[in-house]
């Protein structure tokens, strides 16, 4: 990706008239900025450095309340923490607004699988197991799941394939 300050260094832009309409501008300059911003987060909660992740996508929110990665970003700093109740809390906020993303569904069941919820976290494996079916991590938590539960004809079905 080509940062917007190399895009627009070139001496042949600097001497164009300046034409286009200023809240265009800003917009896209605002857009930018959250890229880069979000981009950071990204990186600092890949290197575990949750504090910074956390103000990196809690900046994202102020800027656009809608922006369901920022959301699942957050659940992900909230879940290395061990802060299930946070966790859940903005999982569910990503999941509203990206209900097609299934690693959403996926966090919010390990979520509960890690508080020993397994009969809260079996359908929202059941439902990434549908939408990834060769995925084995889902495959995996949901049998572990069914096996917790009881449900031992299942667990030998959803496992049997890994």
């Amino acid at each position: 990706m080509v940062s917007a300050s190399a895009q627009n260094s070139s001496p042949s832009s600097a001497a164009k008239p300046q034409t286009s309409d200023a809240p265009a501008a800003a917009r896209e300059n605002a857009k930018q900025q959250a890229a880069l911003i979000f981009q950071h987060g990204e990186d600092a909660l890949n290197r575990g450095r949750l504090n910074q992740a956390e103000h990196d996508f809690r900046q994202i929110l102020a800027l656009d309340p809608q922006a369901g990665a920022a959301y699942a970003n957050l659940g992900l700093v909230y879940m290395r923490r061990k802060q299930w109740s946070k966790a859940l809390e903005m999982l569910r906020k990503a999941e509203r607004m990206l209900p097609q993303v299934a690693g959403i569904r996926l966090n919010i069941g390990l979520t509960y699988y890690r508080q020993n919820e397994f009969l809260l976290a079996i359908p929202l494996f059941e439902s990434v197991v549908r939408d990834q079916p060769d995925a084995p991590q889902p495959r995996y938590l949901l049998g572990q799941c069914y096996f917790f539960a009881s449900r031992w004809a299942d667990a030998a079905d959803t496992l049997e394939p890994l």
